[in-house]
């Protein structure tokens, strides 16, 4: 009488591990694709805004305040949870509404003590328009980064763009075309380019 044989236990094992490696592999590799995505979109929102902000001081003669956009009167500064007024960024910007996201841009003019970075948002750092000639200092994740131009007064005279980058591990952060910005360290807090 003919019998089957079953699977050895090595022959078992090899299998679950094959497995096993393939399930990893494929873990990690959907972790680095959605790190990857992320990271896509909120550049892409940076783009988007760093733009508007370039095609706003062409018309203007200086970038727009966070009161700008934030207010059709453009007298209240905003918090640091209070989210913008995405349609009042497209007639001053042109920066679609759907474009922005959502609450994924955050639009603030300083970062006190109540103020925490939030790792999922696309930060526009200006001065305020009661700053005038006054700097401006944001500190993220050890690095800070000044706004000290005065052109004309206007609070608006230049901005900074922020958000972390999930594939890297740091905080992107890129500055207006003019004005004057400076960081506290060039080669450990350096200004990068979109």
């Amino acid at each position: 009488m003919y019998m089957k044989r079953g699977f050895t236990l090595i022959e078992v094992t090899v299998v679950v591990t094959v497995i096993l490696i393939l399930t990893t592999v494929g873990v990690f590799g959907f972790n680095q694709y959605r790190q990857r995505a992320v990271d896509g979109q909120a550049r892409s929102i940076a783009n988007a805004i760093k733009s508007g902000a370039e095609r706003y001081y062409s018309s203007n003669n200086e970038y727009p305040s966070a009161q700008t956009l934030f207010t059709s009167g453009g007298a209240t500064a905003p918090s640091c949870t209070v989210a913008p007024d995405y349609n009042n960024i497209y007639s001053k910007t042109g920066v679609a509404s759907n474009t922005l996201n959502g609450s994924q841009v955050q639009l603030i003019t300083h970062a006190g003590a109540n103020c925490t970075w939030d790792q999922n948002k696309v930060y526009y750092l200006t001065k305020t328009t009661t700053d005038a000639n006054a700097t401006r200092a944001y500190t993220i994740s050890g690095c800070t980064y000044t706004l000290t131009d005065s052109v004309q007064g206007h609070a608006g005279a230049s901005y900074l763009i922020a958000y972390f980058s999930r594939q890297n591990g740091w905080w992107f952060v890129t500055k207006s075309n003019f004005g004057t910005s400076t960081t506290s360290d060039g080669i450990w807090c350096p200004f990068r380019s979109l």
